[in-house]
């Protein structure tokens, strides 16, 4: 008899399988589904309209006090209180997102893996870049809700005047852009962590450190950058010994100065300095609180630096007004670019943690 032989075929590698939308598209509906199921977020919404909407009344209302610029004779007109109004709302909107956000994706992967959910899903065809970016999706937009409730206000300032519809449209990608960042921000955490609570103080951390933490560098290095320059300034002068008659003249003379154009980096990936730097409200109005149009003239001056000519004639009924920082360079495209590199960063990682055959597990995570 002729022995009969058994050929065995070795197995072919299965490569990860594509990104297509209906993968992204499920994964971001059970994301989504599995949130509205719980009840907390109806209470989230309710309170975060009523901080919103009452903050907006009380500016709203507290403009009605201001005056234009002549001598206080004429009060505040609508452009100026929108113009308030819509600083505010912005202002509050990014900075309650930035107190929210991170929790929406900072359990989103160790989460599902604690519960065996994780698993389940990397047995199916979905691929590592559907799951991730479907999970990213789904914050995003939970993220954008928040974003749409003070929309309203934003838009009822477009159209009481003040705030052209471009500056609205800007605010409102840049926003976009911030918070989906924050997102990709605890997705990679997410991944990288085994316990729900480290991710989320991670991502809290991370984004601390991109609003105050920025703020507390420029601090501790501004005394480094301080040096000794001979500048030309204008200051008043009388004409002769005992004369009471000055006038302002041109005088060299040395003046101390923070060399701020070296290091306003820093503050170019903060998100409220991206936000007010690319969308300021601008009024007329010297009373006008406009958080961002101030943030936007600082962060030009900063990045600008130390003038050439210093006027420190202030009595003079003369004097030229200080050129106005809007017409500075921009700081907002460095910051908006940094912040979309490191989302899109992040979502890499968080795609490789998840890529499945796992090499090797941290401690204390299991797969299913």
């Amino acid at each position: 008899m002729t022995p009969t032989t058994t050929s065995t075929t070795a197995p072919t590698h299965v490569s990860d399988p594509q990104l297509t939308w209906e993968g992204v598209r499920t994964v971001a509906g059970l994301e989504l589904r599995q949130r509205i199921r719980t009840s907390r977020w109806i209470v989230v919404l309710s309170g975060w309209a009523v901080v919103i909407y009452g903050v907006a009344l009380l500016s709203w209302l507290a403009s009605a006090g201001m005056t234009e610029p002549d001598g206080g004779r004429t009060p505040a007109g609508m452009g100026t209180r929108s113009v308030v109004l819509y600083s505010v709302t912005v202002f509050f909107v990014l900075g309650l997102s930035l107190m929210v956000v991170p929790s929406l994706t900072s359990s989103s992967v160790n989460g599902d893996r604690e519960h065996g959910v994780l698993a389940t899903l990397q047995t199916t065809l979905l691929s590592a870049q559907e799951i991730i970016l479907g999970k990213l999706l789904a914050s995003w937009a939970v993220a954008g809700v928040f974003l749409v409730i003070g929309l309203p206000l934003l838009v009822f300032s477009v159209a009481v005047g003040g705030i052209d519809i471009g500056t609205l449209l800007m605010a409102v990608l840049c926003l976009a852009i911030v918070l989906a960042a924050v997102c990709a921000f605890g997705l990679m955490f997410s991944t990288l962590t085994a316990r729900p609570v480290t991710s989320a103080v991670l991502t809290y951390l991370t984004v601390g450190f991109l609003t105050a933490g920025s703020l507390v560098f420029v601090a501790v290095l501004s005394p480094l950058m301080e040096q000794q320059v001979q500048r030309q300034v204008r200051v008043m002068q009388g004409y002769a010994p005992g004369d009471s008659g000055q006038q302002c003249v041109w005088v060299t003379a040395t003046r101390t100065e923070v060399r701020t154009d070296r290091i306003w980096g820093l503050l170019a990936i903060n998100p409220f300095v991206v936000v007010a730097d690319a969308a300021p409200g601008r009024s007329a109005s010297r009373q006008a609180f406009e958080p961002l149009g101030g943030i936007s003239d600082a962060v030009r001056g900063f990045r600008a630096g130390p003038p050439e000519r210093i006027d420190e004639c202030y009595s003079d009924p003369n004097r030229d007004p200080s050129p106005g920082q809007e017409s500075a360079a921009p700081v907002w495209p460095y910051g908006l670019v940094a912040l979309a590199l490191a989302g899109t960063g992040a979502t890499a990682v968080a795609i490789r943690r998840v890529r499945t055959p796992i090499g090797r597990l941290p401690k204390g995570v299991r797969i299913a």
